[in-house]
């Protein structure tokens, strides 16, 4: 017999994936956000070199994504935290994925425009 992990899809397996991969991505860009300003005790003229090739429009997409990822993992991890302790909300996952994305839009949504638009 195959033991293992049993994937069932759905919603769940879904956002277990998207947390797996925002989780990764932060963790990409707290590196390379510490080897970038890092250059800046190297040399003051590489570190500006680096920021303006972070002026670039393909960075400011990336600041978007990066801002939703942020959001999206915050809010699963106190999705997967109160499902740990309330384990009674277990049954109501699919409703607390739906609220959860909500909650990401409504906040994602606004804070992109900010910085598509220069506010921030």
């Amino acid at each position: 017999m195959i033991s293992g992990p049993v994937y069932r899809g759905g919603a769940g397996q879904i956002v277990s994936l998207l947390h797996k991969l925002t989780g990764l991505g932060v963790f990409a860009f707290l590196v390379l956000h510490i080897l970038d300003t890092a250059a800046l005790a190297y040399s003051a003229e590489l570190y500006n070199k680096i920021m303006g090739v972070y002026r670039h429009p393909f960075f400011k997409a990336g600041e978007v994504g990066l801002t939703g990822a942020v959001i999206f993992h915050a809010f699963n991890g106190i999705r997967v935290i109160a499902l740990d302790i309330w384990t009674w909300l277990i049954p109501h996952h699919r409703t607390l994925i739906w609220i959860e994305t909500a909650a990401l839009f409504l906040l994602w949504v606004p804070t992109s425009m900010l910085i598509l638009l220069g506010h921030h």
